[in-house]
C-alpha cells in the first residue's frame, strides 16, 4: 500500500489505538502505560530518504552525572538486540528507543506495522527496569550488568 501519515493513522486506529497527528510536529502520537509509567510513541515519515521512524520515549529524564553509565548501558543493551535502537539525547535529557524502517517508493506492507509496534513496546518495557536503575536509582553500569548477566 502507498503510505502517508493519514494511511498510517488509519491503520493504527483500526487496531483500537487512540492516536492523532500532532499539528506542530507532523508526527503521529499515541502511547501506552506500563506499571503506571507513560511511554509516548511518535511515528514520522521521511519521504526524501524513504524511511518510517517509530520512536518511543522512556518515562525518565536523564539525570546530570548519569550520562556515562547510561551510555554504556544503552550500548551494552543494543549489542545484544536483533533490533537495536536505544539512545539518549543529552540536550533534551531524553532516553528513547527508535526503529527506522525502509518504505521504498513510499510503499509499506501494512502487515508489518503491528509486529514492529509490538516489538517496540516489548523492548522498551523489557529494558525499562535496568535503565531506571541506572538513571533514577543511581546504580552503576557494572552493578546492573552483573545482576543481569
Amino acid at each position: 500500500m502507498q503510505i502517508s501519515l493519514n494511511t498510517l493513522l488509519e491503520l493504527i486506529k483500526k487496531r483500537g489505538i487512540e492516536a492523532e497527528i500532532q499539528k506542530d510536529t507532523g508526527q503521529i502520537l499515541f502511547g501506552f502505560e506500563e506499571e503506571g509509567a507513560a511511554f509516548p510513541i511518535f511515528i514520522r515519515l521521511f519521504e526524501e530518504s524513504q524511511l518510517l521512524q517509530i520512536l518511543v520515549f522512556l518515562p525518565t529524564k536523564l539525570k546530570v552525572g548519569r550520562e556515562g553509565d547510561m551510555a554504556r548501558l544503552l550500548h551494552w543493551i543494543n549489542q545484544s538486540l536483533d533490533l537495536p535502537g536505544f539512545g539518549m539525547e543529552e540536550s533534551s535529557k531524553s532516553v528513547f528507543f527508535r526503529v527506522m524502517l525502509p518504505v521504498l517508493g513510499m510503499s509499506f506492507d501494512e502487515n508489518l506495522l503491528e509486529p514492529f509496534l509490538g516489538a517496540v513496546r516489548m523492548v522498551s518495557t523489557t529494558f525499562w527496569p535496568p535503565i531506571k536503575k541506572v538513571n533514577d536509582e543511581g546504580a552503576s553500569f557494572e552493578e546492573v550488568r552483573d545482576k543481569t548477566s
